[in-house]
């Protein structure tokens, strides 16, 4: 741990490298991690449970973010806007603040464990198959891989270089992919992940996802007079429908991104995503007013 003089400013007593966030992430409770990228580059890929405050609306919004807690920030692999960021944040009181150095880039590049040796053996398998990279194959019990020559589509796959070996994969599939390890195995690259070595429940998706909002969720959300409901679940997609205090309510965002998404995507991890249906205009009751209701 590094001491930080807030007395005065300087940007690397602030800066943690991907590998620490990863740590700082299994900290309870769990920083609050903003992306300060444009709206438009948030949306072709960022990290689980990351909020879009770009920079270019931050001190305007400076005021939505809680005074205490850790707030963790990152940009771009070339910090753009950091020093800006953080300064602004230090300058408005808070001090428990950190930024991730290379930014998005880092971060996904250390969700995989690869040692030098295997790293060049693979950069050596695709100039011998004449591909260009690997591409993978991302479920919650399943993972292989195919060697591409083309680019996928960038708005469904995300690339990540690591030391010029070059990986996509959908970008929907990222909280999967984290603790993925590359190994060489019969003179070949090969794929292992913790979770592929569990046993598979014999529930189905719904039957989980249910379960899953009567035991974890609704009891919690129950405190506030609202409640979840289950729609239905379609290939990797729940959809769900807030009902009583959460309909409507100024949290509602922060509800379904903190609370019902993350334990849908631990619990249930076939689930890569989360839409909710809900009318929030019409809520009549909500636990916290919106602007809008206010």
């Amino acid at each position: 741990m590094k001491f930080v003089d807030h007395d005065s400013f300087k940007l690397a007593d602030y800066c943690i490298s991907a590998d620490e966030y990863l740590l700082k992430m299994k900290e309870h409770p769990k920083p609050i991690v903003l992306d300060i990228r444009e709206k438009e580059v948030y949306l072709s890929g960022t990290i689980e449970n990351a909020y879009n405050l770009p920079y270019s609306e931050f001190a305007e919004r400076l005021i939505q973010l809680p005074p205490f807690g850790t707030i963790i920030i990152y940009s771009d692999e070339k910090n753009q806007q950091i020093d800006k960021t953080v300064k602004l944040l230090w300058e408005n009181g808070f001090s428990d603040i950190f930024y991730v150095d290379k930014g998005y880039q880092s971060i996904v590049a250390s969700l995989f464990e690869v040692s030098d040796d295997v790293l060049d053996k693979c950069i050596g398998f695709l100039k011998e198959n004449n591909a260009k990279a690997i591409k993978l194959n991302v479920a919650a019990y399943e993972l292989g891989y195919d060697l591409v020559n083309e680019n996928p589509d960038p708005e469904e796959y995300k690339e990540v270089v690591i030391n010029n070996l070059i990986i996509y994969f959908s970008h929907r599939k990222l909280r999967l992919v984290e603790g993925t390890i590359i190994n060489w195995q019969d003179g070949k690259p090969s794929l292992d992940h913790p979770r592929l070595h569990q046993e598979r429940p014999k529930e189905s998706l719904k039957e989980r996802v249910q379960k899953l909002l009567d035991q974890q969720v609704n009891p919690s959300v129950a405190s506030h007079g609202g409640d979840v409901k289950l729609i239905d679940v379609k290939d990797d997609v729940a959809y769900i429908e807030m009902m009583g205090g959460c309909k409507g309510c100024g949290q509602s965002a922060a509800t379904l991104k903190n609370g019902i998404e993350a334990a849908i995507f631990h619990g249930v991890p076939e689930i890569s995503q989360v839409l909710d249906t809900t009318d929030h205009a019409s809520g009549t009751n909500p636990y916290y007013q919106s602007d809008a209701n206010a």
